[in-house]
Order: C-alpha cells, then structure tokens, then sequence
C-alpha cells in the first residue's frame, strides 16, 4: 500500500469514528460601551487658557470591551485638544473609567469637534460625542510712537505731542487709567481713561504738552493701565529740553 493511501485511510477512519469527542466552538461573550453624555460643553474659555472634562466611558456588557480608538472628526482642530489617556485599552465588564479631555485654544477659532469612540461593541462599534466650546479673544495694546522726544522748547513756549492707542487683538480693549510721572514741565492735556477700543480700532489718543520753565533737560514717564493681559501696564519715555 502506498504511504500516502494509508494515511487517508486512517484519517477517514478518525473522522468515522462515534467515539471521538465532538468540537464545540467556544462563543465569546462581546462587551457593550456605555456612554452616559453625547456631548460635553466647555463653555467659554480664554485664548491660551486651560479647561478639562472628564468623558465617562463604562462597559455594560458582559465580555471584555475593546477600545481600539478614540478619533477627533478634524485633524486641523487636534493641536487645541488633548486626551490625557491611552487612545486603546480594555475594559472588564462593569468596569468605568474617566477619560480626561483638555482643551487649550491657541486661536480664536472655534474649536469645536466630535469625538468618536470606535471599539469591540457589535452593536455599537462608533460612539460619537460633541466637544464644543467657545473661545474668548484677548486685547493688544499698542501705543505709537513709543516715546515721546519733544527735543528743545523755548521757555514760555510750549509743544503738544499726542499717543496714538491701538487694539491690535480680538476683543475690546479698555483703558482704565494714564499717568504721567514727569518732572516740571510736562502736563497730561488729553486724558483717555475711562475709553475702550473695538478689535483693530486704532483711535485712542493721548496728548502730552511740553512748557519748560526752566532751562536744561527734562524727563518723564508716561503709563498706560490696560486689560491686555500680556501687557496691563505698558508705559513710553517722554524727554524735552528747556531752551
């Protein structure tokens, strides 16, 4: 008999055989993902500030829940958001675990976009859920020039000298107060406290006059409060010489 008939006979003879154990297949209990919230609102936060959710994420099922991803719907939107986790685990049944979202603008663009759950549920392998937030803009006080140099002045004469405020950022500027720290000579003449500037409003004016009584030279600082966080105080050096 050839060798290779032999064990096809016996193969066939195996499988034949009603005293050899049956295969069951083995079924594996599948988890369920459970996600209590559809949405998370982050409210309004500050440009470059900080604010943190939890997403709860739960297995109900009663297998072992495989997390293969957690995905966010805009990969522009990626660098305001960070997910201070493992993006893959598992999760026993009834086992929770909080998932702490943070976000970070670092625009005034809204940042808003869908988280997607993808895991081992076959029912419900996508689970999506909305971050929205919104992102409040900050101020930019510019001041132009950035001193002032009245150069000579006669005595009994006198030179006026203006500041030029601009809001160079994405929400209203206000300037709380001016103060003119300076020795004899120099008086505040327009006073801007009190005023606010629009986003890209470069109207705000403050003026300086110049009237040496005496000769020699003369020196003074010129400060502005403001609700720039950057820059609240932001001062410019004003010089003159009686002549």
């Amino acid at each position: 008999m050839m060798p290779w008939l032999g064990a096809v006979l016996l193969l066939t003879a195996c499988r034949a055989d009603p005293d050899a154990p049956e295969l069951v297949p083995i079924e594996v209990e599948p988890g369920a993902v459970h996600v209590p919230t559809r949405s998370l609102d982050f409210g309004t936060v500050a440009l470059h500030g900080d604010a943190r959710q939890d997403l709860v994420l739960s297995n109900i099922g009663t297998g072992t829940l495989h997390v293969h991803d957690l995905q966010l719907s805009d990969d522009r939107h990626r660098i305001h958001w960070t997910l201070d986790s493992p993006v893959e685990f598992q999760l026993a049944p009834g086992e929770t675990v909080l998932v702490p979202i943070l976000l970070s603008p670092l625009d005034v663009v809204d940042p808003s976009v869908v988280l997607t759950v993808v895991s081992s549920d076959p029912s419900t392998p996508r689970v999506t859920v909305e971050l929205a937030a919104q992102v409040a803009g900050v101020p930019v006080v510019r001041l132009d020039p950035d001193a002032l140099d009245f150069g000579q002045v006669d005595v009994g004469q006198q030179l006026t000298l203006d500041v030029v405020l601009s809001n160079l950022g994405n929400d209203t500027l206000s300037i709380d107060s001016v103060t003119l720290d300076a020795q004899t000579g120099f008086t505040l003449t327009i006073d801007p406290s009190g005023t606010t500037l629009a986003p890209g409003q470069a109207n705000g004016l403050a003026s300086v006059t110049y009237a040496p009584t005496d000769g020699g030279g003369h020196t003074g600082l010129l400060t502005f409060a403001t609700n720039d966080p950057a820059r609240p105080e932001v001062s410019l050096v004003v010089t003159g010489t009686g002549g």
